[in-house]
C-alpha cells in the first residue's frame, strides 16, 4: 500500500472532535473557574451546570498528539529531513501567524506582551506565548525535531522510532502505577521529572508514537508485534490521560467523573482512528472533501479560540450568559475559518521557496498534510 496515495479523512472528524473537546473546556469551564469581576462571575455560576460534560475537554490535546504520531509518519514517508521540516513549517506558521495576530489584538497592553508576541510567531518551544495554547506546539516541534533526526540519520526507520516511544513512555506510567501502588517510594525522582518541560517527551512519548504504530498497521500491514505494540501504547495512553485527570481532580477540585470521562473519550478516539484506517474507512472516504474542511479548519480554531474568548464573552455577558457562549463559539470558527483562507498565500510562498530549489520537484508535490 503506498500511504503517498492514500488520504484517511476519518481523521479529520476525530481531529475535529478533539478541537471541539478543547474549545468547550475552555468557553465552557476553564476561563471562568477562577472568574474576576462581575461578567466573568456571570458566566461562571452559569455554566456551572456544565462543569461534569466539559470539564474533561482538555483529553483533546493527547488525542491530536496520537493523530499527530499518525499524520507525521505519513508526512515523513519518502521524504529527506529538509523536505519533512519545510513541508511542516508550511503546515504550521502561516496560520501561527495569523493566530498571534488576532490574540496580540485582543491581549494589547497585558504584561510582557512584545515577549510573548516574538515567541509566538517564531513558534518558539520555549515560553511565554501569546496564548497558553502554545504549549502543545512546542511539544509537537520537539517531535518534528526527533522525526527529522530519524530521517537525517538514515539508520532508523519511522516505524523503530515508534517502537522506541511506546515502549519508553507506555514503561514511564507503569513504572508510576507500580510506584503508586508501593507507596511511592520514588516520590522524589518522579517530582524532578514533573518539574521538567513538556519538551522533553516523557509524559507524551506514548501518544505520538501510538500514533507511529497505528500509521505503521495501516500502511504496511499487521501482524502480532504491532497489535502488541498498539495495545501496549494504547494502555500507556490511557494511564497517561487517567493520571492527569486524577491531579486535576486532587489539584484543582475537578469533577471526580473525569476519572472515567477523560479515559472514555481518549479510548472512543482511538476506536474511530481504527476504524477510520480500517474496514470503515470507505464509508469516510464519501465524506472526505466535507471532512477535510473540518479537519483544516481545526488547527487555527485551537490557536484562535482562548483569547477571542477571554476577550469576548465578558462583553457579551450582557446578552446573557448563553447567548454570549453560542455567539462566541460561532466567532471562533468564523475566524478560523477566515484563517484558513488567508493562510493560503503564505503556505505556498513557503512550499514554492522549496520548489525552487536543487530538488523542486519533490517540494512542489501537492500538499495534503
Amino acid at each position: 500500500m503506498n500511504s503517498a496515495r492514500r488520504l484517511f479523512p476519518g481523521l479529520d472528524l476525530v481531529r475535529f472532535f478533539a478541537a471541539g473537546l478543547v474549545t468547550i473546556y475552555h468557553l465552557g469551564f476553564i476561563l471562568w473557574l477562577a472568574p474576576a469581576g462581575p461578567a466573568a462571575t456571570t458566566l461562571h455560576d452559569a455554566y456551572l451546570p456544565l462543569e461534569p460534560y466539559v470539564a474533561s475537554g482538555w483529553v483533546g490535546v493527547p488525542i491530536f498528539f496520537v493523530l499527530s504520531g499518525f499524520v507525521i509518519a505519513f508526512s515523513a514517508e519518502g521524504k529527506t529531513a529538509p523536505e519533512f521540516l519545510q513541508r511542516r513549517a508550511a503546515r504550521l506558521y502561516p496560520a501561527a501567524w495569523i493566530c498571534t495576530a488576532i490574540s496580540a489584538a485582543v491581549t494589547l497592553g497585558q504584561p510582557d506582551w512584545l515577549r510573548r508576541l516574538l515567541h509566538s510567531l517564531l513558534l518558539s518551544p520555549v515560553g511565554p506565548w501569546i496564548d497558553p495554547v502554545y504549549w502543545t506546539l512546542g511539544v509537537e516541534i520537539m517531535f518534528y525535531a526527533l522525526v527529522a533526526l530519524v530521517l537525517w540519520s538514515g539508520r532508523i526507520t519511522v516505524s523503530r522510532l515508534g517502537a522506541g516511544l511506546v515502549w519508553f513512555g507506555t514503561g514511564f506510567w507503569l513504572v508510576r502505577v507500580a510506584d503508586f501502588l508501593l507507596g511511592s517510594p520514588l516520590r522524589q525522582a518522579f517530582a524532578v521529572l514533573d518539574s521538567m518541560p513538556a519538551l522533553t517527551l516523557i509524559s507524551s512519548a506514548c501518544h505520538f508514537g501510538l500514533g507511529i504504530t497505528l500509521w505503521d498497521m495501516t500502511v504496511n500491514g499487521t501482524d502480532r508485534a504491532k497489535t502488541v505494540r498498539a495495545c501496549c501504547g494504547a494502555v500507556g495512553g490511557l494511564i497517561a490521560v487517567a493520571a492527569t485527570a486524577r491531579f486535576n481532580i486532587l489539584e484543582h477540585h475537578e469533577p471526580a467523573a473525569l476519572m472515567l470521562a477523560a479515559p472514555a473519550l481518549y479510548a472512543t478516539a482511538l476506536l474511530v482512528i481504527v476504524a477510520s484506517t480500517g474496514r470503515l474507512s470507505a464509508r469516510f472516504e464519501r465524506a472526505a472533501p466535507r471532512l477535510r474542511t473540518l479537519g483544516l479548519l481545526t488547527y487555527p480554531l485551537y490557536l484562535v479560540h482562548l483569547q477571542v474568548a477571554a476577550f469576548a464573552m465578558p462583553h457579551l455577558a450582557v446578552l446573557g450568559a448563553w447567548p454570549a457562549l453560542l455567539l462566541c463559539t460561532v466567532l471562533v470558527v468564523a475566524l478560523a475559518a477566515l484563517v484558513m483562507v488567508l493562510e493560503r498565500w503564505p503556505r505556498r510562498m513557503i512550499l514554492r521557496a522549496g520548489a525552487s530549489g536543487p530538488q523542486g520537484g519533490r517540494f512542489g508535490r501537492r500538499y495534503t498534510n
